[in-house]
């Protein structure tokens, strides 16, 4: 099993060139390949191929939670934050939506 420094969410790139491996890449809420190969004389920034069998990635997704519009002083708008789930509070995660008569 891979060591992250961030629990869950790295990655193991191949540089195609040298075939030198480039190990802890942090993921930011998409697939991020390393920036440049590690190998001195190489310099590649482009040609890399992943390593899945030691990368850690898992499921996560981002909500939005807003305030009851029920509750705001009138002339106000409703406050809004965006919230990461990660792992098994992905799949609890349910949508409500209410709607509200004017």
């Amino acid at each position: 099993m891979p060591v992250c420094l961030t629990p869950g969410l790295c990655g193991l790139a191949r540089c195609i060139r040298r075939k030198r491996l480039v190990r802890n890449i942090q993921q930011q809420f998409k697939y991020t390949e390393p920036i440049i190969c590690t190998n001195t004389t190489c310099g590649n920034r482009k040609a890399w191929s992943l390593v899945r069998e030691e990368s850690v990635f898992v499921d996560w997704q981002r909500i939005k939670v807003q305030e009851d519009p029920g509750e705001v002083p009138g002339g106000s708008l409703p406050r809004t934050i965006d919230v990461i789930v990660r792992h098994a509070q992905v799949s609890a995660t349910h949508v409500h939506i209410q709607t509200y008569k004017l």
